[in-house]
């Protein structure tokens, strides 16, 4: 009887051992980070330029992050943010982040870029751009590069400047050899402040450029047109881009642009 004690806690013990081990190399073969879509974003805000300095953008871009890290954004954890404000945001540094952010995104993930700050015919303008030779300029075609590498299906990017809806041409140049060389071109949304002829606004009494404002209001659940909790991509820019236009005696005409679903939940 005693021997037979021993036998059962020994199988007893054995069963316990095992369903440790397996259960252990569950968790080690798939960590809690990967079992659902994860969002990565780089947040760029500029005001400090040394020449012709702006006044608000620094703030859209930590109204922005402030939304990422609320619980209607996402509760994005800051290892998955990047915030590059004023002196931080040189082309090196917003390059560089974009590429990580790019490689680290699955097909399942969401990749975000948003930048605040100078634009101009053909690219944003970095903190550290030289105007008089074009040193430093991120030019339009660079951000869709990086974009084109990354596996995520669900790619934003976000630009409030002046003159950004130029990036509208550098979308459909290229097409034909970024599908020789199987570059991902779908999945990409450029949600875009302005025409490429027409300037950002921003307003005193917000202490915002208009078309962040109007973002981050509509995804707070303003642009939730059909109160079903959920804000899809064409209902954000249908809220947008009337609320800019009004406030603006129709001089800045929001444009949303790229090889994406309208249907997709923003938020």
């Amino acid at each position: 009887m005693f021997t037979k004690i021993i036998l059962a806690m020994k199988n007893l013990t054995f069963v316990f051992v095992l369903f440790s081990y397996v259960l252990s190399a569950q968790i080690h073969l798939a960590p809690p980070e990967q079992l659902w879509p994860q969002t990565f974003a780089v947040i760029v805000g500029i005001s400090s330029y040394s020449e012709m300095p702006l006044r608000y953008c620094d703030d859209d871009a930590f109204h922005y992050y402030s939304f990422l890290k609320s619980a209607a954004g996402g509760s994005v954890p800051d290892k998955n943010i990047v915030l590059l404000v004023d002196e931080r945001a040189t082309k090196v540094n917003i390059v560089a982040s974009l590429e990580a952010i790019a490689a680290a995104a699955k097909p399942t993930d969401k990749m975000l870029f948003f930048f605040a700050g100078h634009g101009m015919q053909g690219g944003l303008v970095p903190v550290d751009v030289n105007l008089k030779t074009g040193d430093n300029i991120l030019h339009h075609w660079e951000i869709k590069s990086i974009f084109k590498k990354s596996q995520s299906n669900n790619k934003l990017a976000i630009v409030d400047a002046c003159h950004s809806g130029g990036m509208e041409e550098s979308w459909y140049i290229g097409m034909v050899s970024d599908l020789l060389l199987g570059y991902q071109n779908t999945g990409i949304a450029m949600f875009l402040a302005c025409g490429a002829n027409e300037v950002s606004k921003e307003r005193s009494d917000i202490q915002q450029g208009f078309f962040t404002y109007f973002m981050v209001q509509g995804l707070g659940g303003k642009a939730d047109f059909n109160n079903n909790l959920q804000i899809t991509l064409q209902e954000l820019y249908s809220y947008v881009y009337h609320n800019v236009r009004a406030n603006t005696g129709n001089e800045q005409n929001p444009m949303i642009v790229g090889d994406y679903n309208p249907d997709y939940i923003i938020r």
